[in-house]
């Protein structure tokens, strides 16, 4: 069996990052309020 060749993701980053800044920004506040799944 053969190593798999290496996969670039870095230029799907950029992508990413905007459209998660612009979930968040969406946000009301009463939903940045909502608990996570994350222990306290």
């Amino acid at each position: 069996m053969q190593p798999l060749p290496p996969l670039h993701t870095a230029h799907l980053f950029p992508v990413l990052n905007q459209l998660l800044l612009k979930l968040l920004a969406g946000l009301t506040p009463e939903q940045w309020e909502l608990p996570t799944l994350a222990p306290q």
